[in-house]
């Protein structure tokens, strides 16, 4: 037997795109969503970067894999037009990327991967789901209320992938979270997204 490494034969981060790219969904250019929220989290949590744009893709291509996997299961259990990407929506000269909405619904889906531990994700109470969110995943929650005002719904889901599990051992398992959200709130999140945003002069 005779045995070749081919990787640096292969261009993987341009193999591994989303399926979004695929479909054509690729980012207009502009202001958008995500990139407000980054720079706001690297205001509360400064954080240093420790790896390279391509290894970044590496990260990209995990979730992107969980978001294909989701949307071909769940388009499979309903109709088709169930469950759609939306592609690109826009609210206030901010541009948005929802992953999905359900149509019959209009409940939005936000797909995670995430090698954070599965415990720091409390579902046992929904003070506690509350309280972990606020905590682990804030900025999960903020995208998915931005989204929301967006779309000009009030709840929006999320499905995460953990991919080690608890870690005690690493084994990978799924959680997922529905969000109600006040009129209040979604207008009192926007309203913080668009202060940043100009303070940036982005907007």
């Amino acid at each position: 037997m005779i045995v070749t490494d081919i990787t640096d034969s292969l261009d993987y981060p341009n193999c591994l795109r989303s399926q979004a790219d695929e479909e054509g969904l690729t980012r207009s250019g502009g202001l958008h969503l995500t990139p407000i929220i980054r720079a706001i989290e690297q205001v509360i949590r400064p954080r240093d970067e420790w790896c390279t744009e391509e290894e970044l893709s590496f990260f990209g291509a995990g979730g992107f894999l969980w978001e294909r996997v989701f949307s071909s299961a769940f388009s499979g259990a309903a109709t088709s037009d169930d469950l759609i990407r939306p592609g690109e929506i826009e609210l206030d000269g901010i541009t948005g990327s929802p992953d999905l909405i359900h149509i019959p619904t209009m409940i939005g889906i936000e797909t995670k991967m995430t090698w954070k531990s599965s415990r720091k994700l409390d579902t046992s109470t929904p003070p506690a789901i509350m309280e972990s969110i606020d905590k682990h995943f804030w900025a999960h929650k903020i995208q998915c209320m931005g989204y929301a005002k967006m779309f000009g719904i009030n709840e929006y889901q999320l499905h995460y992938f953990f991919v080690a599990g608890n870690w005690r051992p690493p084994v990978p398992c799924v959680k997922a979270v529905h969000m109600e959200f006040t009129n209040q709130e979604l207008n009192g999140n926007w309203e913080m997204l668009k202060k940043f945003a100009v303070s940036r002069g982005w907007l």
